[in-house]
């Protein structure tokens, strides 16, 4: 945790804020669009008397508020009076007020998706007893055209706030989140830091997540007023109503800053409840994405949410804990340290190892249901980004790990402390062992060599050899017993109190003077 140690924490608090920014660099509406399909008559062709109207195809139904098309004569420019009808959900027609004279002219077309409420923006030629000019070429405006390079820094800069207001709140829900019981100050990190620092420290995190409720609403508000300017080209009260009120997707949008509203003041009067708000806000959000347009539209949004809510516990946990801590660390006594990564970095694991799994599989499973194919993962500006999306989760995860188990000591390694090896009890040492090896095997060794069989009395000795009173006086130590061979044996396996306390394990506290020697080990 400390920055100078532990230089990756910086990489690692810059690839959370990049990984949080392309969820919104990522094409959003990618294929949540009102596509351009065919016309009639068809791009680049040459008919041979004025069309009555032109019908365009589209492949999601429109908005007729919002979608609009006109037709200009080429290569002048000059527009010409037409009236726009829409013949079914998924057509719109453009009927020009008179018939068309001989020449070449383009129709530019608008349309806002009534799922989503995103918009698309295109044109194609045809002529009249003339060829066109352009051929068959089909144009599409792209997402930073206009307004669209504003909308995606809005949406660039609204994810990580969204994150770092979202992530903080739903953890003081899952893990504490009264004054007394912040999940950033664990019991034995709040003794150590006293109560004038503990109550410094969770004022910081509180106005953290203020500070950042309310840049997220400020962007989110930001984002709806430039999509409406988008779609409808004005902010008038009509176009508002027609792009926010008139579908599933407006409306969303204007429940992610209501909630977002309601989470920011229960940050405030309820801490620990304010993360049930953002949570929602973050459905909210879900909703008014591209998975609303998506098929089958119940699963994509669901898995949308999820994957939100843990990407959420997951970067949000780990840029407060950065921001919180990791300055404080740098200076602080070991005890400190220790506490925070024994305590504090656990009780975070318990989270944020389950939500990066959830976050693993959940884009899995969006890619899918949005790709449906592998080879769009590298054709399609979508799977693009998500490619590269991945690859930053990829490298906040390695260096989660490297952080884990390769850089932090192991005798503050909460996960290792549980697995490695324990010091012996005592008396269990492998010096201590040997030596009550010997003592007990010294012990033994008269039993074993008293058990060979005596010689008779009734065989003589030969000259030279020693009688059995004197092999009984070498055996035994024993120059004045006259005992024979057996009752020395018997009398050899007596116990001997003085030799069991000297071979008695150290530090037990039971007895063991009724054991055998050949047992205590």
């Amino acid at each position: 945790m400390d920055a100078r140690r532990f230089p990756n924490v910086r990489c690692a608090v810059g690839a959370v804020l990049a990984s949080m920014s392309l969820l919104a660099l990522s094409p959003s509406a990618a294929f949540a669009h009102a596509y351009f399909e065919g016309s009639t008559p068809a791009p680049g062709t040459r008919t041979s008397s004025p069309p009555g109207e032109v019908l365009m195809r589209f492949d999601e139904t429109l908005n007729p508020r919002l979608s609009t098309a006109a037709i200009y004569q080429t290569p002048s420019g000059r527009h010409l009076a037409a009236s726009v009808s829409f013949p079914q959900a998924l057509q719109m027609a453009v009927r020009p007020a008179r018939p068309l004279p001989r020449g070449s002219y383009r129709v530019e077309w608008h349309s806002v998706s009534a799922d989503d409420g995103h918009e698309l923006e295109g044109s194609f030629t045809f002529g009249v007893q003339a060829d066109a000019l352009g051929g068959a070429t089909t144009t599409v405006a792209g997402h930073l055209d206009g307004l669209g390079w504003l909308r995606v820094l809005l949406r660039a800069a609204l994810y990580p706030a969204l994150f770092l207001f979202a992530g903080p709140l739903m953890l003081r829900t899952l893990l504490g989140g009264g004054d007394r019981d912040l999940w950033l100050l664990p019991g034995g990190t709040r003794r150590l830091l006293g109560s004038d620092q503990a109550a410094a420290l969770t004022r910081t995190e509180r106005s953290f997540v203020l500070d950042a409720g309310i840049t997220a609403i400020a962007l989110a508000a930001g984002v709806v007023l430039v999509e409406t300017q988008i779609a409808a080209g004005s902010l008038s009260p009509s176009a508002i109503h027609g792009f926010l009120l008139t579908n599933t997707t407006g409306l969303a949008r204007v429940g992610l800053l209501v909630l977002l509203a309601v989470a920011l003041a229960g940050a405030v009067m309820a801490p620990r409840y304010g993360g049930i708000a953002a949570a929602a806000a973050l459905g909210e959000l879900a909703l008014s994405g591209h998975a609303d347009s998506a098929s089958p539209r119940a699963l994509a949004v669901a898995v949308d949410w999820v994957h939100l809510l843990a990407g959420a516990l997951w970067l949000g946990g780990i840029a407060v804990i950065a921001w919180i801590w990791v300055r404080r660390l740098r200076d602080a006594v070991p005890e400190l340290r220790r506490s925070v990564l024994t305590e504090l970095l656990p009780r975070f694991g318990r989270v944020a190892l389950p939500a990066f799994l959830v976050v693993a599989s959940t884009g899995i499973l969006d890619a899918y249901i949005q790709l449906r194919h592998p080879g769009l993962l590298w054709e399609s500006s979508y799977g693009r980004t998500l490619l590269v999306k991945s690859g930053l989760v990829g490298v906040i995860a390695l260096i989660s790990y490297t952080h884990v188990f390769r850089l932090r000591p192991p005798s503050r390694c909460w996960w290792r402390s549980r697995f490695r090896a324990r010091p012996p009890p005592p008396g269990r040492s492998p010096r201590n062992q040997s030596l009550r090896a010997t003592r007990v095997c010294c012990h033994c060794r008269p039993l074993i060599s008293s058990r060979s069989r005596p010689m008779p009395a009734h065989r003589s000795s030969p000259a030279g050899s020693i009688t059995e009173a004197e092999a009984s006086r070498d055996r035994y130590g024993s120059s004045t017993s006259t005992a024979g061979p057996r009752q020395s044996r018997l009398r050899s396996k007596v116990p001997q109190p003085s030799r069991r306390r000297a071979v008695r394990p150290v530090g037990r506290s039971r007895s063991t003077a009724s054991r055998p020697p050949c047992t205590w080990f």
